[in-house]
């Protein structure tokens, strides 16, 4: 039986996640993402640009500051309604397609650019794990303390801070959603010369998009601020209330492994593992019934990737080991011949 191509074993550091990818693979996944992020910077571009040329030029005679800030506003579908609207027929007629068609692509460059920095910060939090890994295999060896890059210290009142949010995910939000209300209220009422409580209602309408529209921004430097505050704004607090509702659902990360250590793992429910009655409880019928009883994962699509898994292993070895993968290839090279050579016979046909 040839040896598995891979073997999952956390914290080997020495082959740099790369297991199961070859360094072609690897770079091909990386061209693919810079390209992403180039079409989505361009749509973004495109969006500024081709709106403020319309409402400056065409259709409305806003100034650059109200462009800008028009687009902002309507991207991200806060909507204050507070005058900057097409009042023409043109720039309504426009506005209508732009904003089906305008918006819905730059929504989807969002995501990209969005997925495209998730990916980097977890390519960083790798090489760091790495470096960690690594750090503390060196220091058993000299008999050294483990160390642990930029770790604080445990007894200050920051990290004090850190720890008492993170045992308390509820006060955790809370706590940053006031924060971000009264940081961002503060420098808006500042800007604008607004009542500290009116900027602390600006920025939560802002944050929900409801928009309201009867305390907004009126000066350039505002409208400018409101520019780049506006994305970061609704992102941060959807973000917030999303963590939020997960921790008063129980479906935080916390709570989730929870209820997995929780499962009740009594001799009957033993028994009940072993789905298909040879007496035996695999390491599949055990990880099934650990996901589904946790509320983790359904059985149908556990089952359905285990059976795609069992179809790859041609040998049934349990592994799938660099045979299984030449066969794979093969019968995939075979297939495409075959759907090439029908599509040639069926042009000479006709």
């Amino acid at each position: 039986m040839a040896a598995p191509i891979a073997r999952f074993n956390v914290g080997d550091a020495n082959n740099n996640n790369n297991d199961l990818k070859t360094k072609a693979m690897q770079d091909e996944e990386a061209a693919a993402r810079v390209q992403k992020m180039r079409i989505a910077i361009g749509c973004l571009v495109a969006y500024f640009v081709v709106g403020a040329i319309a409402f400056m030029v065409v259709f409305e005679q806003f100034t650059f500051t109200d462009a800008f800030y028009f687009l902002m506003v309507t991207l991200t579908t806060v909507g204050y309604g507070d005058g900057f609207y097409p009042t023409t027929q043109g720039g309504r007629l426009f506005t209508s397609f732009f904003v089906l068609f305008g918006i819905s692509i730059v929504a989807v460059a969002l995501v990209e650019v969005a997925n495209y920095m998730i990916e980097e910060r977890e390519a960083l939090i790798k090489k760091t794990q790495a470096e960690v890994i690594k750090n503390a295999g060196d220091d058993a060896k000299n008999g050294r303390a483990a160390t642990v890059p930029g770790a604080e210290d445990p007894d200050a009142p920051m990290a004090k801070l850190k720890a008492f949010l993170a045992a308390n995910p509820v006060i955790e939000v809370l706590f940053k959603l006031g924060s971000f209300v009264c940081i961002a209220g503060g420098i808006f009422a500042a800007i604008e010369g607004w009542d500290f409580v009116d900027g602390m209602y600006f920025t939560v309408i802002t944050g929900t998009t409801v928009g309201y529209g009867d305390v907004t921004p009126h000066t350039g430097v505002g409208k400018w601020c409101c520019f780049f505050f506006l994305p970061f704004a609704v992102i941060f607090t959807s973000t917030q209330l999303s963590a939020l509702a997960n921790v008063l659902l129980g479906k935080s990360e916390d709570a989730k492994l929870k209820s997995l250590l929780a499962v009740d793992l009594s001799i009957e429910a033993l028994l009940n593992m072993d789905t298909d009655g040879d007496g035996e409880i695999t390491e599949f019928e055990f990880i099934k019934f650990m996901m589904t009883s946790a509320g983790m994962a359904d059985g149908e699509t556990l089952d359905a990737l285990h059976k795609r898994f069992t179809e790859m292993d041609a040998d049934g070895s349990g592994a799938l080991t660099k045979e299984d993968i030449l066969l794979i290839l093969k019968e995939k090279e075979e297939a495409e011949a075959a759907l090439a050579a029908a599509s040639e016979e069926s042009k000479v046909e006709k």
